[in-house]
């Protein structure tokens, strides 16, 4: 496996450690510690650690990192766009926020029950959870 996904998995695996209580009470934060497992920009230590893609060597640390900056590669645009959390809790309310990175930061919240039988009943566009 790729080393960004490796990082990815050992970084949910610490989080989801927390204590349930703990979380459950304060979901925004939540959503804020998995935002910022998704913006990691660590690359791997030696080109050994790259993967192979097929991709000349010189180009993979631009890719090799969770979060790619924006930049420009092979002649365009490039990088994370955007990145989204969903967080269910123990009552079966869902929350949702979708970052954009550009071109500039925003977040939207969306927020619904899902247990109320049809999922999109009472969900809102803007919501703090």
């Amino acid at each position: 496996p790729w080393p960004k996904v490796e990082r990815g998995k050992e970084s949910m695996r610490l989080l989801c450690q927390k204590d349930a209580h703990e979380q459950s009470s304060a979901i925004e934060s939540f959503h804020e510690d998995l935002m910022n497992i998704l913006s990691d920009e660590t690359q791997p230590d030696s080109d050994d650690q790259l993967p192979e893609t097929g991709l000349q060597l010189s180009d993979e640390p631009f890719l090799s990192s969770i979060f790619v900056p924006k930049g420009m590669f092979y002649g365009k645009d490039y990088g994370t766009r955007s990145s989204t959390t969903i967080v269910v809790d123990l009552d079966g309310r869902v929350s949702v926020l979708e970052r954009t990175w550009y071109p500039e930061r925003k977040d939207r919240w969306f927020c619904f029950d899902s247990k109320a039988g049809d999922a999109m009943q009472g969900m809102l566009v803007s919501c703090t959870p």
